[in-house]
């Protein structure tokens, strides 16, 4: 490649007596020219002047070099220094010397080769300046220790690269440079057209005609950045996306949908996401103009017309109004004394919606002031009225502090709003004994009527409230419900027949429908009398005599007791007041003190027997004395031999159950394990807790701290879970998990706490789901990084799966050394790929650790020599 450079050096020069006399240190490479003796020398960085050597090829002595200067025997042996060259070698036939002075190797070869002549060969004042004048051809490399100064138009340099070891490329540095010499000066990259960066000083700006190409760069390393300040400046936070960055944040970004997002990186709502700013804090955008300018935010669908301000917002700071545009339209003002205006340009009002033609009329919308004209006791109003100018209405403030709305045609209020929040219909005069609330007047029979489009159109149905003389009447004119509610909720409903129907909608059994009281849970009604009092219920087929009491049910307060009557009123049963159950009579003297239904057989004791048509023979009772031992013992037989004794609650609702094979049940009725509810068997020992969501035990422990459970083998206690304070503790315990050897192998033999190692199959049980247990096998490779656990035993709990085994994974238990390793508490093991364990060569836990030791105390030595220590377990 052929690299032309347009550009003059030019090196440090001054006469020999001022180099002396200055004397500086120059650069390591840097030239020093004595203008009056022709002699260079080169800088090493260190030394002065008058220190440094002249170069060799200081003594050339004139410029260009005539062709006398290298006739055959004008360059001798001697010039050259080199004993290998001898005088009279060198003919014409050997060299050629054209008229410019340039030296050529003659055809034959014999003449002057490559690197026959060195610097050293050429004395300090054999070549000058003038002597060089014409060009000069090197088919080799040319090496210029010090400064070199080309002069010329254009420099070519012909290779691929152009290397400069040092720091700065210097362009344009004329004697005198300013902007106008840098002009147009650049660089200039050839190809099928002209890439350039060129300065032009109309713009004082860089210019490239071709893209530049940054790295995406970060928001703390920007790709671009100003004034050396390396976190600001821009950069891509991805595909299509440009971004600003200060002070190492992310602060403007342009995503790839051409949004500007400023503060955030998340777009705002679909509809209005072109522009979203955000803060954590207060947010905002400012808009700031001349004081006689305005600020305006316009909304357009289009590029010219009308449809360029269809809608918009501005504020003018000349008269320091806010305008409000829609349809290309201004539609709302708020003018420099905070008055609003809608449909007008100059409100007179806080409020004015609409324009008035004279003073006080009101032609269209609303004018919200006050006017003190044609009101009752001239009192300022709001006035509304209609467009055609008829009759209007005020909305005042009487001398009373009440809020009036009155009809122009009448003087009393059409509707009153009191200082004490009572509200008038009809009249301004409000009475309440206290509190407030809304009164409707009217002269003779003042209505409260409720309509809608289904009843209430017509003068004749709809529901109503309204007084009659002293009289207070709710009305439904249609024949539907009246119904009463509270917390949203229906409570009370009188039907269309007058049956009442208390917390349900649906009414009782047909013969008993009157009233019916209903709850979903408890249900009930309380009559309350006074303390010497009864309250009763009668139950009457007539409206005089007996027939008005033929049955009863009544509670003496006084005494205590609860009476049922029945045939004419007559007491048949009684439950006093100590609870005693008296059936025929009404005298108690004939039961014990602690009694309170006597049942009595005998000496057998007194039986109860529940039984149906059915199971009239299968002596199912309760019964005192069941066997004779104890009077105070009370028996429940299910007779049958598959009877169970179950107890029910709400509404029938089986609660716990007693089988025929003695298991405990509450809350489920099967011994299934599946099944949710609680499975006490008492002869085996066993007990089952199931539960379809949330935790399955609840175990407390109040007061103080200590053990929730105990867990015991052959009555000795190996572990426990206890709590102090708020941390519970898993002592003496290990995690361990089920697994399976590869394939589902049969069992072999297994020492216990063999290292073991996961395989990438898992564990099978039938049809049964298992997505999170693998297959094992005792680890093979020493360092193993799929360490599991050890192997803790065979499960022998199950039938039907025996050959499953328990991994130990985490916590406390022993581990497999083998037979010459030695191991200290505190080591780290690994695999060492014998199913046995050895230390790391390290203390940092990896994904190959499996254990920590806790003691070097042995529990078990096997019959290879292999031996268990306390460990803790960290394969997971």
């Amino acid at each position: 490649m052929t690299v032309n450079l347009s550009a003059f050096q030019q090196q440090r020069r001054d006469t020999a007596s001022n180099w002396t006399a200055q004397n500086p240190t120059l650069l390591a490479g840097e030239l020093g020219y004595e203008t009056d003796t022709g002699k260079w020398k080169v800088g090493t960085g260190s030394a002065v002047w008058t220190a440094l050597a002249y170069t060799p090829w200081s003594a050339i002595s004139a410029y260009p070099l005539a062709t006398a200067d290298i006739a055959d025997d004008a360059v001798t042996a001697a010039k050259i220094a080199n004993t290998s060259v001898t005088a009279g070698s060198y003919t014409t036939a050997d060299i050629t010397v054209d008229a410019q002075g340039r030296i050529t190797s003659a055809a034959s070869g014999a003449g002057l080769v490559d690197g026959s002549v060195t610097t050293a060969k050429l004395a300090d004042d054999a070549v000058t300046g003038a002597k060089l004048a014409n060009d000069i051809t090197i088919a080799n490399n040319l090496t210029v220790t010090n400064d070199l100064t080309v002069n010329g138009t254009t420099t070519t340099i012909d290779s691929t690269t152009l290397v400069v070891e040092d720091k700065n490329i210097e362009i344009g540095k004329v004697s005198t440079p300013s902007d106008t010499t840098a002009d147009g000066g650049g660089i200039t990259l050839k190809g099928a057209s002209d890439k350039t960066l060129t300065w032009v000083n109309s713009t004082d700006c860089w210019t490239f005609n071709q893209a530049l190409d940054l790295t995406a760069g970060t928001a703390g390393a920007p790709a671009l950045v100003f004034n050396g300040d390396v976190n600001s400046g821009l950069f891509q936070p991805g595909a299509d996306s440009l971004a600003i960055a200060t002070g190492g944040a992310q602060r403007v970004t342009v995503d790839s949908s051409g949004r500007l997002l400023v503060g955030t990186t998340t777009e705002g709502y679909p509809f209005a996401d072109t522009l979203t700013i955000a803060e954590s804090g207060n947010s905002g955008i400012t808009i700031r103009s001349g004081t006689t300018s305005s600020g305006a935010v316009y909304f357009s669908d289009a590029t010219s017309g009308t449809g360029e301000y269809d809608g918009w917002v501005d504020y003018s700071h000349n008269n320091r109004t806010m305008h409000f545009g829609v349809g290309a339209t201004e539609r709302m003002r708020i003018d420099s004394s905070g008055r609003l205006g809608v449909g007008t340009t100059n409100p007179d009002a806080p409020l004015q919606v609409g324009v008035l033609d004279s003073p006080g009329t009101l032609r269209a919308g609303l004018v919200v002031k006050t006017v003190s004209t044609g009101l009752p006791n001239s009192e300022s109003a709001i006035y509304i009225e209609e467009s055609s100018g008829g009759e209007g209405y005020y909305l005042r403030v009487d001398s009373d502090g009440g809020l009036a709305f009155d009809n122009s045609a009448q003087t009393t209020p059409t509707l009153y709003l009191s200082d004490t929040n009572n509200v008038g219909i009809g009249s301004s005069t409000i009475n309440f004994p206290s509190g407030t609330g809304l009164q409707v007047y009217d002269a003779s029979t003042p209505r409260l009527k409720l309509a809608n489009s289904t009843t209430g159109t017509g003068a004749t149905d709809g529901s109503y409230l309204y007084v009659s003389g002293s009289d207070f009447l709710i009305e439904n004119k249609e024949s539907a419900n009246m119904r009463f509610y509270t917390a949203a909720t229906e409570r009370l409903r009188i039907d269309s027949s007058g049956r009442v129907l208390l917390g349900t909608t649906t009414v009782g059994y047909n013969t008993a429908d009157n009233l019916t009281v209903a709850d979903s849970g408890d249900c009930g009604i309380t009559i309350r009398s006074g303390a010497s009092s009864s309250g009763s219920i009668y139950f009457a087929d007539g409206t005089t005599g007996s027939a008005e009491y033929e049955g009863f049910i009544d509670y003496q307060q006084t005494a205590g007791n609860l009476r049922f009557g029945t045939g004419g009123g007559q007491e048949r049963l009684r439950i006093d007041s100590s609870g005693r159950l008296l059936v025929g009579t009404t005298n108690a003297v004939a039961f014990g003190s602690r009694q309170v239904l006597a049942v009595a057989n005998g000496t057998t004791g007194g039986v109860l027997s529940l039984y149906n048509s059915t199971t009239a023979t299968a002596n199912t009772r309760i019964s005192s004395n069941p066997t004779g031992s104890e009077i105070n013992d009370i028996g429940i037989h299910a007779a049958s031999t598959n009877g169970s004794i179950i107890a029910y609650t709400n509404n029938d609702t089986e609660r716990l159950r007693i089988d025929s094979s003695g298991h405990l049940l509450i809350g489920k009725t099967v011994e299934a394990s599946a099944t949710q509810g609680i499975n006490l068997d008492g002869s085996i020992g066993f007990g089952g807790f199931a539960r379809n969501g949330g935790a399955g035990l609840l175990v407390n422990r109040g007061t103080n701290d200590g053990a929730l459970v105990n867990f015991l083998q052959n009555d000795n206690t190996e572990g426990s879970i206890s709590v102090s304070g708020s941390t519970v503790s898993y002592n003496g315990a290990h995690l361990s998990r089920w697994s399976q050897l590869p394939s589902g192998a049969e069992r072999i033999e297994i020492l216990r706490g063999s290292v073991l190692s996961n395989l990438n199959e898992m564990c099978e049980w039938g049809e049964e789901d298992n997505e999170q247990l693998n297959r094992m096998q005792v680890s093979d490779v020493e360092g193993d990084k799929n360490v599991s656990g050890v192997f803790q035993s065979w499960d022998d709990d199950d039938d039907t799966y025996t050959n499953d085994f328990y991994c130990a994974m985490t916590g406390d238990f022993v581990i497999r050394i083998a037979q010459g390793t030695t191991v200290a508490r505190g080591d780290l093991l690994m695999s060492a790929g014998d199913g046995t364990a050895k230390p790391q060569d390290d203390d940092i836990v990896r994904s190959k650790t499996i254990a920590k030791v806790t003691s070097t105390t042995v529990s078990e030595t096997y019959a290879d020599n292999s031996y268990c220590v306390p460990c803790v377990l960290m394969a997971c």
